[in-house]
């Protein structure tokens, strides 16, 4: 890593860096070890790994149990291809800490008003979501929205894209790019992130937390 002052010239060199990728012999591997799509990923504290990109008709990835890493390892989750239910990319369901991190969530060709990239309901729990590039495009889409009781969050080094251009209402719920709904608790850190296009608003924050 090398840093130079164009004015004054002066160059700074970091010592040489290595990087040594390791294979997670435990991981869980998707599609290879799991059923789907839906992929339900229900065995508590296991870190999955996608290994190839993914084509969903409708929801794609549901995580169920606690204390999961997902890991999508630079892939491509598509979502929403063909249906008219409301679908999601990646769901969080699961009734504690969980991780995603590393991949792409993309909305399909058909699927259901409000659907999401990704979404966690009612989950008052350690949540951490980074590497993530979102792109959606259908009508009242959201890339992201954590709709109620989100604590403990850590959203950052993402990047959200929405190419929505139809809400049903800009009054309520209207649309955004990032939503959160804070529950008792709050602890929720945004930063990093780049947000792209979108139709009404960036960042939805309601209720209080610090």
């Amino acid at each position: 890593m090398v840093a130079l002052d164009t004015l004054t010239g002066l160059r700074g060199e970091s010592p040489l860096l290595t990087l040594l990728p390791a294979r997670r012999d435990s991981a869980v591997r998707i599609p290879q070890d799991v059923q789907g799509p839906p992929y339900i990923l229900d065995r508590p504290g296991a870190y999955y790994v996608l290994t190839t990109d993914i084509t969903a008709s409708g929801n794609a990835i549901q995580i169920t149990a606690a204390d999961i890493t997902l890991d999508l390892d630079g892939h491509t989750v598509t979502f929403g291809d063909d249906t008219d239910e409301q679908v999601f990319g990646v769901r969080f369901s699961c009734q504690g800490a969980s991780k995603l991190c590393n991949g792409r969530i993309v909305q399909g060709r058909r699927s259901g008003d409000y659907s999401c990239a990704i979404r966690s309901n009612s989950r008052p729990y350690p949540t951490e979501i980074c590497g993530i590039s979102t792109d959606v495009r259908l009508r009242c889409a959201y890339p992201v929205n954590f709709h109620t009781q989100a604590v403990q969050l850590d959203f950052h080094h993402n990047h959200l894209q929405s190419r929505v251009v139809e809400i049903e209402s800009r009054h309520y719920p209207g649309n955004a790019i990032l939503r959160v709904v804070i529950g008792s608790g709050g602890g929720i850190h945004i930063h990093d992130n780049l947000l792209t296009e979108g139709c009404h608003r960036g960042i939805m924050l309601y209720e209080s937390g610090p």
